[in-house]
């Protein structure tokens, strides 16, 4: 044996003892080769989704959940077409799975510009019975607290009416309106 087989040997019967060094050793020695295999057979629609780095400790996992006596690699080479084997196969299992009727991925469709139409879809025009009890209360401060003329703008306010209709009524401009109406929630809190 060449003295590349024996370290190699002796590396593998490390790892069957249970040396924890000897798989870390394993793992950055051929773990490039593993990684290169991902990447290349990795298709492009499903590295958008999926990190080759996974990919690589899935290999790894499964790779160490054999026992460690039935590793019986005879070369690097063997050990590495193994790894190699095991690394496509995971990738065409994903694969495959993603691109069956349920998981098509060419029926899939960027988000980007609509997640806000969604989000204004789903949202509740409505105020919660929290928010309307909140300002029945502040109404009813404001409407002890201030005067008949004031009421005035407190009920118009209530029926919906908006600053410039009470404007209106009232002969006020709007911004006087509203501000009025800031001024007696602020004085009401």
């Amino acid at each position: 044996m060449t003295e590349k087989a024996d370290e190699f040997q002796g590396l593998m019967q490390r790892i069957r003892d249970g040396d924890q060094e000897a798989v870390r050793e394993l793992c950055a020695v051929y773990g490039d080769h593993v990684l290169r295999v991902v990447r290349r057979r990795l298709a492009k629609r499903l590295r958008a989704k999926y990190d080759s780095v996974d990919f690589t400790q899935d290999v790894w996992a499964s790779f160490f959940a054999v026992p460690p006596e039935n590793f019986r690699f005879e070369s690097p080479e063997m050990l590495i077409g193994y790894l190699a084997n095991m690394a496509r196969n995971k990738v065409l299992e994903v694969y495959r799975q993603r691109t069956t009727q349920k998981y098509d991925m060419t029926r899939e469709r960027s988000l980007n510009g609509s997640a806000r139409g969604i989000a204004e879809e789903l949202t509740d025009r409505e105020p919660s019975p929290s928010q309307v009890i909140s300002a029945e209360e502040q109404y009813n401060q404001m409407w002890e607290k201030y005067p008949r003329h004031c009421r005035a703008l407190l009920d118009l306010r209530q029926r919906g009416w908006t600053f410039e209709q009470i404007g209106v009524e009232l002969g006020l401009c709007a911004r006087t309106v509203r501000r009025l109406f800031d001024k007696m929630a602020a004085g009401a809190k």
